[in-house]
């Protein structure tokens, strides 16, 4: 048994499925998936215009451009551009997000078309890793229905002006849920109660290769507005206790 628990939803599909995803979508699907901030709408069609191409068939391996290459290596924007087909980011964000005017529906029909074909094989398995940015409150109940029936998320603005407010965005909506009785939930919260039963963990990434000063006397996450990112071991000591609790908590109940 092979378990990759390393491996991104995003980047978990070989080129040819993401193409045939896309193909099928420039030639079935005549529907608006971006709206610029001056109001503007785009259907998929309109965004492969931008770079001339017209015709499905042109699109290509070649031309989504996602594959690993040795100019990845020691370059984190460079690997994060393999995340972005054909260097356009509204097709990573109708094809490879949750948050998007189709609700995550095309991403969840790449993952399980992955999915299945892992345990096709009959002697593989994968975790898969998504993300959650701590921007708002809703963001889990929003990933949970991606998760449990790929409907449509409202979108939200960010809400964050500390790192505190990030931690409470990430773990109060957890806390609230494990807290609660079942028979008391909201419909919103019986679809993240079952979400979070298939959550097998979180996964911080940081820059490794970045070298930080320790921070002796720490500040009080709700004090921390600057803009600066905290140093990756204070990131951890948070994160870490509130899973801790977390993890307590669920476990009483």
């Amino acid at each position: 048994m092979k378990i990759d628990n390393h491996c991104h939803c995003a980047g978990c599909a070989v080129a040819s499925i993401l193409l045939k995803h896309i193909q099928a979508k420039f030639d079935n699907y005549p529907g608006i998936i971006w709206i610029n901030q001056l109001g503007e709408a785009f259907t998929i069609k309109d965004i492969f215009a931008q770079i001339g191409v017209t015709d499905s068939e042109k699109i290509t391996e070649k031309l989504l451009d996602i594959k690993a290459d040795e100019t990845c290596w020691r370059n984190f924007p460079n690997f994060r551009l393999k995340f972005i087909p054909c260097g356009l980011p509204t097709l990573r964000d109708a094809f490879l997000r949750t948050d998007n005017m189709n609700g995550g529906e095309w991403y969840g029909d790449i993952i399980k078309e992955v999915y299945f074909n892992v345990k096709a094989t009959g002697c593989q398995g994968v975790e898969l890793r998504i993300t959650i940015h701590g921007r708002y409150l809703y963001e889990w109940v929003e990933l949970a229905k991606c998760d449990e029936s790929f409907k449509k998320a409202s979108g939200r603005n960010t809400d964050v002006d500390s790192y505190g407010s990030y931690l409470r965005n990430v773990f109060a909506p957890l806390f609230e849920n494990s807290a609660k009785d079942l028979s008391k939930m909201t419909p919103d919260e019986v679809v993240l109660s079952d979400c979070l039963a298939r959550v097998k963990g979180f996964d911080s990434v940081g820059e490794e290769e970045v070298n930080e000063t320790f921070v002796g006397e720490w500040e009080d996450p709700d004090d921390w507005i600057t803009n600066k990112k905290p140093p990756y071991h204070y990131e951890l000591f948070h994160l870490f206790s509130n899973m801790a609790k977390l993890n307590s908590l669920r476990r009483y109940h």
